[in-house]
């Protein structure tokens, strides 16, 4: 079922898929503002988080601390178990060379083979996510986490079987901007380092679209954005929940 179109954002984010890269200083501003997008877009989006071995600090106060994903929506997974499965990828090449004339139209196949070299983890919620409810929103947190397993040539395929699944992927990444961001259609970046001041932040778009807020090279005060500035008013200004869990 069509959604109207999420406030303050590209209308055209309703009518297709896309891929959003947010990086950022603050891990947890960067995680908020990831889930302010996927909720915009996407009410019952779905959230992956790449966990570290080594404990985070104390105080952290991103989405998953404060008890903001749902469980139904969120899965926790290591680095290591988001190795692409490159084996698999060769294999249904293989099959499909043996079946398909090297004149014949065959993105079908590429397709196919883009999705069989994902994780085993991605495609289990790709296939999960039901194509009549619209685009989903999948977010992919703390994504510099999984960087050593996903070098710029693998990145674009990755993306795009995402894309063909039907799912806006949103990618939230901690540190310097990675090389090979270019193949996103969205690269958003938040230079302010504590979460606290997030009113005095600003996010600049290195890579957007010609209209909307996400505007190529634009650079925006995060408190002008309305869908943005009220999610974060809401969620990390208002009042603690009982037992720590948002709406």
């Amino acid at each position: 079922m069509p959604r109207s179109p999420a406030p303050g954002l590209n209308p055209a984010l309703n009518d297709r898929p896309a891929s959003f890269l947010i990086v950022g200083r603050n891990r947890a501003l960067t995680n908020w503002i990831a889930l302010s997008i996927a909720s915009a877009l996407d009410p019952s989006y779905l959230w992956t988080e790449f966990q570290s071995h080594e404990q985070d600090p104390p105080g952290s106060s991103g989405p998953l601390v404060s008890g903001a994903i749902p469980d139904s929506r969120l899965s926790l997974v290591f680095p290591e178990q988001l190795i692409p499965n490159e084996e698999e990828g060769r294999l249904a090449a293989a099959a499909a060379a043996t079946v398909i004339r090297s004149d014949e139209e065959h993105d079908s196949v590429r397709g196919l083979e883009q999705f069989v070299r994902l994780p085993l983890h991605t495609q289990e919620i790709l296939s999960a996510a039901r194509p009549d409810r619209g685009i989903r929103a999948l977010v992919l947190a703390n994504a510099e986490r999984v960087v050593e397993h996903y070098p710029r040539d693998v990145t674009a395929t990755t993306l795009a079987a995402i894309l063909r699944a039907g799912c806006t992927v949103i990618l939230s990444f901690v540190g310097p901007p990675p090389p090979g961001r270019a193949v996103f259609d969205y690269v958003l970046e938040v230079p302010e380092p504590e979460l606290t001041r997030w009113r005095e932040a600003s996010l600049h778009c290195e890579k957007g679209s010609s209209e909307g807020p996400f505007r190529s090279d634009a650079s925006l005060p995060l408190s002008t954005l309305p869908g943005l500035a009220g999610y974060l008013e809401k969620h990390v200004d208002g009042p603690p929940r009982p037992g720590g869990a948002l709406p």
